[in-house]
């Protein structure tokens, strides 16, 4: 998520000449509770801060921080599976966090427009509330402070995905792609924008680079296998039987991908329903053609 601890800034008043005000007392708290992963007594000392004063961006943007960390240990892969009834409590919960988190950059950036973490986190969290034109500004005042950012860059690019689009999400990855030929997300999320414009050639590319950089990417042999698919239905259209065979070889290769991907991801349920589909529909085929 590009969240860190930062250290006090420059308002921190008497602390930089070495002397423990009050509020940097309870920063420092906050701390060392955040770096023992005590998130929500961070966020007391962090609150306490800024109680004190309320011109540290520093202690704004820590609280952020700590509000996010605090979140995913509460409801994230960390909090353990949960039963179905609490989902849409902890969805709310998850909604207010990042509500809060948003407030708080915000004040950081109220307080120093060139803090590049902060537009970098608020478009991040915007991002994930759906407020994509918003965390599309947020995303792009990251980059104007340092525009070779290449989670930013991604970010910028998968929010363009998540407003539709399409094209400018593709100007993005390419970005990130040039910044780091092996940087396997820009690739795969750079084959989802051509596959969401139809260009399955493209997208085929971007998958098979994906998998080059990294084998074991299941997600990326499932789509991979949707690919060859898309193309291998194709040939409907017509009725020979060089057609049907061509059909079936790039279906044949489909199924090699999502039974890939399925070994790879035992719980990748959409992979284990698309075998079954094309197997049937395979069967039918082969039948057919004879």
């Amino acid at each position: 998520m590009g969240c860190c601890l930062s250290a006090p800034g420059q308002n921190s008043g008497d602390a930089i000449h070495g002397q423990q005000t009050e509020d940097y007392v309870e920063f420092k708290a906050g701390v060392v509770a955040a770096e023992a992963h005590q998130f929500k007594k961070a966020i007391q000392h962090y609150e306490k801060a800024i109680e004190l004063n309320k011109t540290n961006s520093e202690y704004f943007y820590n609280l952020a921080n700590a509000i996010q960390e605090d979140m995913n240990m509460d409801t994230g892969e960390e909090a353990g599976p949960v039963a179905i009834e609490q989902h849409e409590q902890i969805e709310k919960d998850i909604e207010k966090a990042l509500k809060r988190a948003q407030k708080m950059y915000m004040e950081v950036i109220k307080l120093d427009d060139q803090h590049h973490a902060a537009w970098y986190n608020l478009g991040y969290v915007q991002e994930e509330l759906g407020l994509f034109d918003q965390a599309i500004k947020s995303f792009t005042s990251a980059l104007e402070l340092e525009p070779n950012d290449k989670d930013a860059i991604i970010n910028l690019g998968n929010t363009y995905m998540n407003s539709q689009k399409f094209q400018l999400s593709i100007e993005q990855y390419k970005k990130a792609i040039d910044l780091d030929t092996k940087c396997v997300m820009s690739h795969y999320n750079l084959a989802s924008a051509f596959h969401s414009l139809n260009n399955i050639p493209e997208a085929m590319k971007y998958f098979k680079k994906a998998i080059e950089l990294k084998p074991d990417y299941a997600d990326a042999h499932f789509n991979l296998g949707i690919c060859y698919q898309d193309e291998g239905a194709t040939f409907k259209e017509t009725s020979p039987k060089t057609s049907t065979k061509q059909m079936l070889d790039y279906y044949s290769k489909a199924l090699d991908h999502y039974k890939t991907a399925l070994r790879l991801d035992s719980d990748m349920e959409e992979a284990d329903a698309a075998i079954n589909q094309l197997e049937d529909e395979v069967a039918g085929l082969k039948g057919f053609s004879h």
